[in-house]
C-alpha cells in the first residue's frame, strides 16, 4: 500500500494516462515514480516519433473520414446502399485510428517523461476471432475487465452455462462503462453473443474447414477468418456509433436498402476535398494495412527496420512525414475540430 501522498496525487494527475485509455495501474506507475527517470536519446526519440504516428492517424485519417460518417449516419432514411456500406467500413476505420492515434501520442508523451504506459493495441484488425480481437483492442480495459469482472465471477472455472453467463455480464459491463444507451448495451452484449456462438460452434466450424481443406494456419484460412472477424466487428460498430438502437436499426435496413443517390456525387459534396480527399484516406488506409501485415505476418518490426536506415534516409523520411500532416492533414481555424472519440467515455 502506497503511504506518499506524493506518489498518489502524481499517479492520478499524470496527464497521458486517462479513464478512457490507456488504463495504467497503480501498481506498475508507482514504482516507476519512486526512481530517478532521465529518458535516453533513443527513448526520447522513439517517444517524438510516436506522438508523430499518432498525429497522422488523427489528423490524416480519423478527422478526414469523420463528416462523411456523421453524414451518413444523420441520415439514415435519406440513404441507402453503397454510401451507407461506406460508412459503416469507414466507421470501424475512424474509431480505430482516433483512439490508436491518441494512445500512440499518451504513450509517447509519457515516455519523454522516461514513463513507460502499458501498450493498449496490439493489430486487432488483423484477429482471427472475436476473443483475440479483445485481446489486442483496447488492452487496459480488457484486462480490467478480465481481472475485476470475469474472473471474480467465476471464469471459466464453472460450467459452461455459468461461464457464459459471466461472458454475458462482462460484455454488458463493458457496454455500459461506454455509455447508458441501449445501443451501447447491445453492442457489448453482441460482442458476448459473438465469443458464446465460437465456442458452440468450433465443432461445425472445424469439420467446415476439413471438407474444405483449410488446414489449421494456412493463408487462406487465416485470411477468412481475419476478414470474418472484421465484419462481424464492423458490424457491432454500428451500435456503438448510431447513438440509439433505433437509429442503428435503420443503417442496417439501409444496408441493404436500394441505393438513392450517386456515391460519387456524394463524396463530391460531402467528403473533405471531394474525391481527391476519399482517395488519399484509402492510400492511407493501404499503407497502414500494408504495414500491420508485415509486423503481424511476417514477424518484422518497422520502427527496428526504420532505425537500420542511414540517417539521412531517417530524417528525409520524418520530413516527409511532417510535411504530409501539414499540407494533408485536417485542421485550422476553418475546419472544427473533432474530439477524440473515447474522450467522452
Amino acid at each position: 500500500m502506497e503511504r506518499n501522498f506524493a506518489y498518489i496525487l502524481l499517479y492520478l494527475s499524470f496527464f497521458p494516462s486517462v479513464s478512457s485509455g490507456p488504463i495504467a495501474r497503480a501498481g506498475d506507475m508507482l514504482p516507476q515514480y519512486r526512481t530517478k527517470r532521465v529518458p535516453s536519446y533513443a527513448q526520447v526519440k522513439r517517444s517524438c516519433l510516436r506522438i508523430l504516428w499518432g498525429l497522422l492517424l488523427k489528423l490524416l485519417l480519423a478527422d478526414r473520414i469523420a463528416p462523411w460518417i456523421t453524414f451518413i449516419y444523420g441520415n439514415p432514411s435519406k440513404y441507402a446502399g453503397l454510401p451507407v456500406w461506406s460508412a459503416v467500413f469507414l466507421y470501424g476505420i475512424e474509431i480505430y485510428a482516433d483512439f490508436a492515434g491518441y494512445t500512440s501520442m499518451a504513450l509517447g508523451a509519457a515516455g519523454l517523461f522516461g514513463i513507460r504506459l502499458p501498450e493498449n493495441f496490439d493489430l486487432p484488425y488483423l484477429s482471427q476471432s472475436i476473443r483475440e480481437f479483445w485481446r489486442r483492442w483496447h488492452i487496459s480495459f480488457s484486462s480490467w475487465l478480465r481481472d475485476y469482472v470475469y474472473i471474480p465471477l467465476g471464469g471459466s472455472r464453472c460450467s459452461k452455462k455459468r461461464k457464459y453467463g459471466n461472458i454475458l455480464v462482462t460484455f454488458a459491463v463493458s457496454g455500459i462503462w461506454h455509455g447508458a444507451g441501449w445501443s451501447f448495451l447491445a453492442w457489448g452484449l453482441l460482442h458476448g453473443v459473438y465469443q458464446i456462438l465460437g465456442d458452440l460452434l468450433r465443432p461445425a466450424r472445424a469439420a467446415v474447414c476439413r471438407v474444405l481443406h483449410l488446414r489449421e494456419g494456412s493463408r487462406l484460412r487465416t485470411v477468412l477468418c481475419v476478414c470474418w472477424t472484421f465484419l462481424l466487428v464492423d458490424a457491432a460498430w454500428v451500435f456503438f456509433r448510431a447513438g440509439s438502437a433505433s437509429t442503428a436499426l435503420r443503417i442496417f435496413r439501409a444496408l441493404f436498402g436500394p441505393q438513392t443517390a450517386s456515391l460519387q456525387t456524394l463524396l463530391e459534396n460531402q467528403f473533405t476535398n471531394g474525391l481527391p480527399g476519399f482517395w488519399l484516406t484509402f492510400i492511407v488506409i493501404g499503407l497502414c494495412i500494408v504495414l500491420e501485415c508485415w509486423k503481424r505476418f511476417c514477424g518484422a518490426d518497422p520502427y527496428a527496420s526504420w532505425l537500420r536506415r542511414p540517417a539521412a534516409v531517417q530524417f528525409i523520411s520524418v520530413l516527409a512525414a511532417l510535411l504530409v500532416l501539414l499540407i494533408f492533414g485536417v485542421y485550422g481555424p476553418s475546419y472544427d475540430a473533432q474530439s477524440f472519440i473515447y474522450a467522452m467515455f
